[in-house]
């Protein structure tokens, strides 16, 4: 980790630990607004604007997004994040407030005053949320990107399993902000967003590790802490195994981002922290109980976060499925140089 990114990061765990709440279990939610009003004056929220960005870079920005997940944070970080990365290229002047993301195609056309952006999104994170939101859309047969300001946004509100707000929107708006997309594709902007919750769930996960541990040696059953028992220590130690796969699957999807964004990298670390948010919340309930389910303990707070993020941005079954196709399309002698030295196909 560089001394820039470890400083940010160490900054916003001070941010975190104090105000952090957790609101979001299992309700709407308009986001932590005190949270989000603290992180930005440490400069969390702004960690890619273009304006403040400095030494920054995508994958010193996604490290940031570990500790919100591990304090609950209910706010849009990642997203704003990813928003301000695409607009790095876009004319005028970049917000500085609240951001969200679209990874399906709009249609756009040529209209006085600038651009007329049409078309329909669904599970869209934190849109209530956003000032603005940013979309990829076809102008003239190629790939743009566009901006558009929140009030232009027909928003029917939904959440997600964890409660966090995940919208449906129908667009007719006109807006000067939209510039080429360059390098970008549709599959870049996907993984994005895989990479980010990767990261997520890693921060998560080690969240339910310390909750499950600090249980099972306070819960006094039989005459003696839980702990003591070897099928709990065994559990225990399962769980653990599943935070340091997690753990390293997220420095894996840093480590995608760190020059371009690499799709085999991040389709590893989607499928494996996948695969350990289905594990480690299993294995917490279980050692829970009832508690665990319960409004007034906080450890569903989190474990319903990773069965909803463990499905965004493409579950374990179709990144497995992607990193198949392209291993076959690669061919067998590229297999063992792809699995020990993690060489993935940039976007």
């Amino acid at each position: 980790m560089s001394d820039t990114r470890e400083l940010l990061v160490q900054a916003a765990q001070r941010v975190f630990s104090d105000h952090a709440s957790g609101v979001v279990d299992g309700t709407e939610s308009e986001g932590d607004a005190a949270l989000w009003s603290a992180l930005t004056e440490a400069g969390v929220t702004t960690a890619l604007h273009r304006d403040m960005a400095g030494e920054l870079g995508l994958a010193d920005a996604a490290a940031l997004v570990r500790p919100a997940a591990y304090h609950g944070a209910a706010i849009p970080l990642a997203e704003t994040l990813i928003a301000q990365w695409l607009s790095a290229d876009m004319a005028g002047e970049m917000p500085t407030t609240p951001m969200t993301f679209v990874t399906s195609p709009m249609e756009g056309h040529a209209v006085r005053g600038g651009w007329r952006i049409q078309g329909v999104g669904s599970r869209i994170p934190w849109l209530r949320a956003a000032s603005h939101v940013v979309l990829p859309v076809w102008v003239g047969g190629r790939l743009s990107l566009a901006m558009v300001a929140n009030e232009g946004v027909s928003v029917q509100r939904g959440h997600n399993l964890a409660g966090e707000p995940r919208d449906e929107f129908s667009l007719d708006a006109v807006t000067p902000n939209v510039w080429p997309a360059s390098a970008i594709d549709l599959s870049t902007i996907s993984a994005l967003g895989a990479a980010f919750r990767s990261i997520q769930i890693a921060g998560a996960i080690d969240r339910v590790l310390d909750l499950t541990v600090m249980y099972v040696r306070d819960r006094i059953q039989f005459g003696k802490p839980l702990s003591k028992l070897q099928a709990v220590q065994q559990l225990c130690a399962t769980l653990a195994g599943h935070a340091a796969a997690a753990t390293a699957s997220a420095d894996l999807a840093l480590e995608a981002l760190e020059e371009r964004v690499d799709l085999t990298k991040i389709a590893a670390a989607k499928t494996r922290t996948g695969e350990a948010a289905g594990a480690a919340a299993a294995i917490a309930h279980q050692l829970h109980g009832a508690m665990g389910v319960s409004r007034e303990h906080v450890l569903h707070r989190f474990t319903l976060r990773l069965w909803a993020w463990r499905d965004e941005y493409g579950n374990e079954a179709h990144w497995s499925l992607w990193l198949g196709q392209q291993i076959a399309k690669a061919g067998v002698e590229a297999l063992w140089p792809l699995i020990t030295e993690t060489r993935g196909t940039s976007a």
